[in-house]
């Protein structure tokens, strides 16, 4: 109940404020007061979160369904009695989807590293654009923002009003993955963002072109790496306007601090900290990282002899 206790203290500290679209703190507690528990969520807007705070409040598991692809996936039996996430891996060249646990421990661990890496507060406005089913939607900076007490706005993504919604909300942090910024790009709008102080990007490669078109609108950018059994927020590197952005020569950079311990064996990422989905235990993450300066590199998955493979969506 790690989660849901941390949720009530907020609530105390900021009860009339504005929580998660229109409903402020207290209306939002007791809307998962008054929430039915589910074991599975198969929804795919901002009620999650309603689902996620019940299961917690309960101590009771929940499994969250990926947005597409369903039947691709099995549903695991509740053999487990106590409060964590169950989230579903993007797949191998397979089609194997894993089922991963997600902890309490393991999830206010990720909060910890989310907020701090992202200074997270109580005046951020939060635009979540990433699906909630999925681990970046969820932990890269929606249930953290929630626990420090910052207004959380959940939109289907649309590259055509996106700079408009973070006007017209005075949005100050927002999460992407690297084919949204693809659409901006082309969408090409000059719509000044001026309210906006950080934008995070990942779940894929992301380049120099990603990072070149926020530093050009005068937005500090962080390209993270992440994965479903570990963080989401791992590794990860600030740029800001005016920096130099050679290191993409040199590969698919994805950061230069770690917020667990890491290692590179035979060429190969391992983990291992309290925001990984078993603690205290070296984790092989199969993606090849060399190490260049400070700065961590990504060469590919080993399955697929340290080849990048092109991500589905």
């Amino acid at each position: 109940m790690l989660l849901f206790n941390a949720f009530q203290d907020t609530v105390k500290n900021y009860a009339n404020r504005l929580a998660l679209n229109h409903l402020t703190y207290q209306e939002l507690l007791k809307a998962v007061l008054k929430h039915e528990y589910r074991y599975v969520c198969d929804n795919t807007d901002w009620t999650i979160i309603l689902d996620v705070l019940k299961a917690s409040m309960l101590n009771k598991p929940i499994v969250i369904l990926p947005k597409f692809n369903r039947d691709s996936v099995t549903v695991p039996s509740a053999d487990n009695n106590e409060f964590g996430i169950m989230l579903f891996s993007s797949g191998s060249s397979s089609g194997n989807r894993k089922c991963i646990f997600m902890s309490d421990r393991m999830i206010m661990a990720n909060v910890e590293n989310a907020t701090k890496c992202q200074s997270l507060t109580f005046a951020d406005i939060i635009l979540t654009v990433c699906s909630l089913n999925h681990t970046g939607g969820l932990s890269a900076q929606t249930i953290a923002g929630l626990l420090a007490g910052s207004h959380i706005i959940v939109e289907q993504f649309n590259a055509f009003n996106f700079l408009r919604l973070i006007t017209q909300h005075s949005v100050t942090v927002t999460h992407l993955i690297p084919v949204m910024i693809n659409a901006l790009i082309k969408v090409n709008s000059n719509i000044k963002v001026s309210s906006l102080r950080l934008v995070m990007a990942g779940s894929d490669c992301v380049n120099k072109e990603h990072v070149d078109y926020w530093l050009s609108k005068g937005v500090p950018f962080i390209v993270n790496y992440g994965m479903t059994e570990a963080g989401p927020i791992i590794i990860n590197h600030k740029f800001n306007p005016g920096d130099d952005l050679t290191v993409f020569s040199k590969g698919v950079p994805l950061g230069t601090t770690a917020w667990c311990q890491v290692d590179i064996v035979d060429g190969v990422l391992m983990l291992r900290g309290p925001s990984l989905m078993i603690n205290n235990v070296w984790f092989n993450t199969g993606d090849c990282v060399e190490k260049y300066n400070e700065w961590f590199i990504y060469n590919g998955r080993h399955s697929a002899g340290c080849k990048i493979i092109p991500k589905q969506y």
